[in-house]
């Protein structure tokens, strides 16, 4: 593979079809219907545009967090059913993770250079986040990154959705039926040494903050509380040069403490 547009997850779904049937791509993908389509029309932006971003680009993607964010506040509010077809989410943080998610493919998809990933977030920062109903959504708030660090979360996000269905998907498959196996294992690396260099971070700006609030989602979804990390590494081999098994996925979840003493 040898354009980055071939890690969004719509077309990781077209090689994994089972992603079609997560709860989690169900959201995604609403987040993709405009919102002047008959049922969506009031998650349309109406407001004034003075002040935002000049890049059109950057302004269709500003109004679309808004359109998505309306989406699923007014659905975790009761207030509409409409949305995300026929499966209605009652959890913030499958939202917001499945929002991040689908922003950072657009940002990938679009090729946006730095300086317009830049005015995306301090557009979101300025005009879309002071909206007083959506600061409730907790973990939908976004973290001033680069290109290179959303590639690296974007990477963590399509390993967390890989683990929420079965592995023996993964395991049973071949090389050419499963060409994303080494961006997954590669997710699990990013995953390890974002834990390791984060738990240093005291000011937990940036990149750190953005890998915490993936950790507290991702701690707020397991009945077991406490995720406690340790400081693991794994890497290829230097030996024979392979990729880290699947298998250490499972070794390295089981050395997650979930009830720390």
């Amino acid at each position: 593979m040898s354009s980055d547009t071939e890690y969004i997850l719509e077309n990781i779904k077209k090689q994994h079809s089972y992603i079609d049937k997560l709860d989690f791509y169900n959201i995604y993908k609403e987040f993709d219907i405009p919102c002047n389509k008959g049922y969506s029309e009031d998650s349309c932006y109406k407001g004034t545009t003075d002040g935002w971003p000049q890049s059109h680009a950057i302004k269709e993607l500003l109004k679309k967090i808004h359109s998505n964010l309306y989406k699923i506040y007014s659905t975790l509010n009761g207030d509409r059913s409409e949305y995300f077809d026929d499966f209605n989410p009652d959890d913030e943080n499958i939202c917001c993770v499945s929002l991040k998610y689908w922003l950072y493919d657009k940002i990938v998809s679009n090729d946006l250079k730095e300086n317009e990933i830049r005015e995306l977030f301090e557009g979101w920062k300025n005009h879309i986040h002071p909206k007083a109903k959506y600061q409730a959504i907790q973990h939908c708030k976004f973290h001033n990154l680069n290109k290179d660090e959303i590639k690296r979360i974007k990477n963590i996000y399509a390993l967390n959705t890989i683990l929420q269905s079965t592995m023996e998907n993964l395991e049973n498959c071949n090389e050419k039926e499963c060409k994303y196996k080494d961006y997954f294992e590669q997710g699990l690396i990013e995953f390890i040494n974002s834990a390791n260099k984060c738990s240093g971070d005291s000011m937990l700006e940036g990149y750190c903050a953005e890998f915490k609030d993936f950790l507290e989602i991702c701690h707020k979804n397991n009945q077991n509380n406490g995720i406690k990390l340790f400081r693991v590494y794994f890497a290829p081999s230097v030996d024979n040069g392979s990729a880290i098994g699947l298998s250490s996925i499972f070794y390295y979840l089981y050395k997650v403490n979930l009830n720390p003493t």
